[in-house]
């Protein structure tokens, strides 16, 4: 905390915060013990403004003082998922060596990666540290995913939050390695069958998948009204065909 009181004024601002949230990061510092510190003062000032609004939001939920309370920790929340995100960049880069200590025949000191990260500040027990840089690294990775989630927090009124972040990435990846399981069982089944089954039942999974992915869209308020529409009239044609497919089967 005290290292906290005394970070530069540059990077404690809410013009420096709304740089971060502008350019996606890309005013953050290199060094990681300062993207530490950022990354740190971010969320603490994000998790405060939800305190706030969840207050304002209880008196009178679309007050005025809500609203600003819900924007400012929006954008304390994005600048501080960003600063994870470039804290995530800086840890990959990190190669431990061995499994720590020292050699006797050489003297040549080596250092694990989670030693490398506790040194750096990023937590005071080891595979807390680890964890967090692992985490940090699952947004470097998705970075589509972390954009998105973003997006649809702020369009639902919520503040963004890694842990939003980290379950989305975890259930669309479940989905693919699930979608992956699915194609290989089917293109074994009908291997020997008419091109025709194959490409109905081919087709059929496919938009089974597609189906839950939009599941989930939907819970997050994606479609817009001309797309929601358009699913209802597409959906009754459909419907019209696999009850004839049904009763022909």
């Amino acid at each position: 905390m005290n290292d906290l009181m005394t970070m530069d004024k540059r990077f404690t601002g809410e013009q420096f915060m709304l740089d971060i949230v502008n350019t996606k990061g890309g005013n953050l510092p290199k060094k990681i013990e300062d993207v530490i510190l950022v990354f740190e003062f971010t969320d603490l000032r994000a998790k405060a403004w939800k305190i706030m609004s969840d207050k304002m939001s209880k008196l009178e939920e679309h007050s005025e003082a809500h609203n600003s309370a819900l924007r400012s920790g929006q954008k304390w929340g994005i600048a501080a998922l960003y600063a994870q995100k470039r804290m995530g960049e800086i840890t990959k880069g990190i190669k431990g060596v061995g499994s720590g200590g020292t050699s006797k025949k050489s003297g040549t000191i080596f250092i694990t990666k989670s030693e490398q990260l506790v040194n750096a500040g990023l937590d005071k027990d080891s595979q807390m540290a680890l964890n967090k840089a692992n985490n940090a690294e699952r947004l470097v990775d998705n970075p589509e995913t972390l954009d998105r989630v973003i997006k649809s927090s702020v369009d639902r009124g919520e503040i963004p939050t890694k842990t939003a972040v980290l379950k989305t990435i975890k259930m669309e990846k479940a989905q693919e390695r699930s979608k992956i399981k699915t194609d290989k069982k089917i293109e074994k089944e009908v291997h020997e069958r008419p091109k025709g089954v194959k490409e109905y039942l081919t087709a059929n999974t496919n938009y089974k998948n597609a189906l839950e992915f939009a599941i989930e869209y939907a819970k997050q308020g994606l479609f817009s009204e001309e797309s929601i529409n358009m699913i209802k009239n597409r959906h009754n044609q459909i419907t019209e065909l696999m009850n004839e497919l049904e009763e022909l089967v």
